[in-house]
């Protein structure tokens, strides 16, 4: 039977946040969840997402902090255009032990049990210098050492590209109001579609429930991804004037972050797929029902308008100045006027 794990790969980034954490808690025992993608038997590790501010540190033991991992692998693997899936994890045992401990068995089982292919888990040592082995773990569960290389050169170009690294906020932009009510322009279908209906984002960001799951070592993961509060009103933006620049890395972070948030509720609703396409300074959301419902818009269309520090929703005639999770609280009133209504 052929081999699920012939090597493993990791990016620049995840290997040296691997380095980062081990030296950062030189003491005690670290450790960190790797997210990433399998093809044709080769496991790239795109990121590694550290353990959290919460997690228990001793030189013998350590537990994550659960709800930040939780919320920060959700965030991450949606930044990528082919969103990440869940890999496996690494841990620092203390001189040079690079076998598993009896916890370490029942901890690598849970994670082998969620991916048909298995799981790969690593063991990192400073024996006095670092030293990374890697091991895929298949259900029942069985060891196999595995050749492992780092370097983005290394892999798929496809594989490391960010959702939003396309767009360009060097300019300064300039928000107006749409006096004559134009309609919306309606986009052409050229950019991903969100088919929650058949999981395909689903199952992208979390293969077999994967990264809804995310385990248990020491306590069970799988707590809510999100808490959000709601506000009851959303303001209706009035005036907009020129906003002075920030840096670009600074808006580049801040709108990526924003947009993650707002994707990731929408994909969590029902009945419409949606689509986006990147503009200069908009972004433009068309949303498609799903099936045939009673009363129910067949489709519309969002525009996020975004200008540095100012971001701003349209439906119809109305602008909404930018509050968390207003794209998800819109879309919710669009579908209960409907029910209502039908």
């Amino acid at each position: 039977m052929k081999n699920n794990c012939e090597k493993i790969i990791f990016s620049t980034r995840a290997y040296n946040a691997i380095i980062a954490e081990t030296y950062g808690r030189i003491k005690t025992e670290t450790g960190g969840i790797l997210l990433g993608h399998i093809v044709e038997g080769v496991w790239y590790v795109i990121e590694s997402i550290d353990p959290g501010p919460k997690s228990i540190f001793t030189p013998t033991y350590f537990e994550y902090d659960t709800e930040y991992v939780n919320n920060l692998s959700r965030a991450i693997a949606t930044q990528y255009k082919k969103p990440l899936n869940l890999l496996g994890l690494w841990h620092r045992h203390p001189g040079s032990l690079d076998t598993f401990s009896s916890t370490d068995d029942g901890t690598n089982t849970v994670y082998a049990k969620l991916n048909p292919n298995g799981a790969i888990s690593g063991l990192v040592n400073l024996d006095p210098d670092f030293r990374l082995t890697m091991y895929h773990v298949s259900y029942p569960l069985r060891y196999e050492s595995i050749r492992t290389d780092a370097g983005n050169s290394l892999i798929p170009e496809e594989l490391l590209q960010l959702k939003y690294a396309h767009v360009n906020f060097t300019q300064k932009q300039r928000v107006r109001e749409n006096t004559k009510n134009e309609p919306i322009p309606k986009m052409q279908n050229t950019t991903r579609e969100h088919n929650i209906k058949n999981n395909e984002v689903k199952e992208n960001i979390a293969e077999n429930g994967a990264l809804n799951k995310i385990l248990e070592i020491g306590k069970k993961f799988g707590k809510e991804i999100l808490s959000i509060v709601f506000h009851k009103d959303d303001t209706v933006a009035s005036t907009y004037q020129d906003i002075e620049p920030h840096s670009e890395q600074e808006v580049d972070e801040k709108l990526l972050d924003i947009l993650t948030f707002e994707e990731t509720l929408l994909e969590e609703q029902k009945y419409y797929n949606f689509e986006s396409e990147v503009f200069d300074n908009r972004i433009a959301y068309s949303f498609k029902l799903k099936e045939p419902q009673k009363g129910f818009l067949e489709d519309f269309n969002f525009v996020f308008l975004f200008t540095n520090e100012k971001y701003i929703l349209i439906f119809g005639k109305t602008r909404y100045e930018y509050q968390q999770g207003i794209f998800k609280r819109l879309l919710d009133s669009i579908i209960e006027q409907k029910k209502f209504n039908g």
